[in-house]
C-alpha cells in the first residue's frame, strides 16, 4: 500500500529504511526548536526508535520519499 503523486511517494516504513545520517546528523536546528526536541541524537538512539516504531502495533509509521528516493519526511498515526 502506497500513494504516489508527481514522483513523491508516501508508504509504510520498513526495517531496511532505518536511517541516521540523512536526517539526524545533526537534526536541523529550526526543526528541533519547532518540535521541542534536542538537536543531537546518537545513531543507536535513532535506530532503536525506528525499530520500536515499526514494532508498535498501536502505530502506523509512514515515510515520504522524494522522486530521487530520499526520505524527506515521516508521519506516525
Amino acid at each position: 500500500m502506497y500513494w504516489e503523486k508527481d514522483g513523491y511517494i508516501l508508504r509504510p516504513a520498513r526495517a531496511e529504511d532505518a536511517y541516521y545520517e540523512q536526517n539526524y546528523c545533526p537534526l536541523d536546528r529550526e526543526t528541533a526548536r519547532m518540535t521541542g526536541c534536542r538537536e543531537e541524537f546518537t545513531k543507536e538512539e535513532v535506530l532503536a526508535f525506528f525499530r520500536q516504531s515499526l514494532a508498535d502495533d498501536e502505530r502506523v509509521f509512514f515515510l515520504i520519499l522524494s522522486p530521487d528516493g530520499r526520505i524527506i519526511g515521516k508521519r506516525y498515526q
